[in-house]
């Protein structure tokens, strides 16, 4: 069962090294940044979070909808913390709320696309 989780497991791990990276260039975000083409980056590097996870979840035999929900926090929630892990402890990123609200956007795609194709199995 474990195996069903290391694609998961390693996504997340990249997303960490990914965020720790410096990027050379900082400057405060605003709402338009969010249409950018980083902003696209961190909603598809999410949404892929979101559906190797549930794909982990979908190939157990015990799987209840609600996980789905609680995966949806879970990744959202981890793309927050990484949001404040960058202002709060590296001196060479920026916590940005609209990353984060980027990396929320990614989730909850992923959790709309994956809902009817996981959750009714059981």
């Amino acid at each position: 069962m474990f195996k069903n989780f290391l694609p998961g497991i390693g996504w997340a791990i990249l997303i960490f090294i990914l965020s720790s990276i410096s990027t050379g260039k900082l400057h405060l975000p605003d709402f338009w940044d969010l249409f950018s083409l980083d902003k696209a980056a961190h909603a598809v590097f999410y949404f892929v979070l979101y559906y190797l996870w549930a794909k982990g979840f979908a190939m157990t035999d015990k799987t209840k909808s609600w996980i789905y929900i609680m995966l949806l926090i879970t990744c959202i929630t981890y793309g927050a913390l990484l949001e404040m892990y960058q202002g709060y402890f590296l001196s060479n990123r920026i916590g940005s709320w609209v990353d984060g609200l980027a990396n929320a956007i990614g989730v909850g795609v992923g959790y709309f696309y994956l809902k009817n194709k996981y959750w009714n199995r059981n």
